[in-house]
């Protein structure tokens, strides 16, 4: 943040928190903890990682992008390829939409 506001002290920055990778997979994960789901056994890794970036965002200067929410709100059956790491077409599509709305919001003048 030092080096972008060093550039362009005026700039619009935006970080862009990390989908849960384990929203569709589906299988038994109760061996793990019972009634588990994959996606709940990796939210203890995405949790404090969302935490450090929204306690930090007004202290930094920067707004975060929250596409975590953003699928773990979608009623879209599937935005995950099939490697189920990264995201398919829909999955960019709600990105890019996050990312867009999160812009506009930031940049616009009359709130």
């Amino acid at each position: 943040m030092n080096l972008i506001r060093k550039v362009n002290p005026d700039a619009t920055v935006l970080i862009q928190n990390i989908h849960n990778v384990a929203r569709d997979v589906e299988g038994d994960f109760s061996i793990v903890k019972p009634g588990a789901t994959a996606a709940s056994l990796i939210e203890p890794i995405f949790k404090p990682i969302r935490s450090v970036l929204d306690e930090n965002a007004e202290r930094l200067g920067y707004t975060v992008a929250d596409t975590y929410t953003a699928f773990g709100e979608s009623t879209e059956p599937r935005l995950l390829r099939r490697e189920m790491l990264h995201p398919n077409e829909k999955g960019h599509t709600l990105i890019a939409d996050v990312l867009y709305e999160t812009y506009r919001k930031a940049t616009d003048k009359t709130t």
